[in-house]
């Protein structure tokens, strides 16, 4: 299933799809393995052509080919892209009402359009990002303190 929104595509494979990527997942390693880099060929009814590509577009075709050979659905956006509160929300695994708290609170730069706030994808991600890092930290603390305190010795 293929389907365009806006500046968003969703990719959700058939098995026969999936199928597919597995096989060309195998032959991409394969010559990736001997060292060769793999081209994509684009191929029409009355002629064939070699399309050279980007290392940057080839390991998004790559990932791509690799998820999908797992099942999962692909979804491409633009770095860019303005989103809704839900719509950060989800990707931060947070309420709606408590991102708009970080946003009144400045945690996240947004943008008013009329009466709704977008926030740039890219800033949301780098806040997941930051987020991330700062409870990785914390829970090594803890971790480090219940050693301390003998919480994780055996009884």
């Amino acid at each position: 299933m293929f389907t365009v929104t806006e500046r968003r595509t969703t990719l959700k494979p058939s098995a026969e799809e999936i199928g597919l990527a597995r096989e060309g997942e195998r032959i991409i390693h394969q010559h990736e393995e001997r060292g060769n880099r793999p081209r994509i060929r684009v191929t029409t009814a009355d002629d064939q052509a070699q399309v050279p590509l980007p290392d940057v577009a080839l390991r998004l075709i790559e990932d791509a080919i690799h998820r999908i050979a797992q099942g999962q659905v692909v979804v491409l956006t633009m770095e860019d892209e303005k989103m809704t509160t839900q719509q950060a929300a989800d990707l931060l695994n947070v309420s709606r009402p408590h991102l708009i708290q970080l946003l009144e609170a400045g945690e996240l730069p947004f943008q008013k359009v009329g009466r709704y706030r977008r926030i740039r994808r890219t800033d949301v991600l780098a806040y997941k990002q930051k987020a991330d890092v700062q409870a990785e930290r914390a829970y090594a603390e803890l971790v480090a303190l219940g050693q301390e305190i003998g919480l994780n010795e055996d009884a």
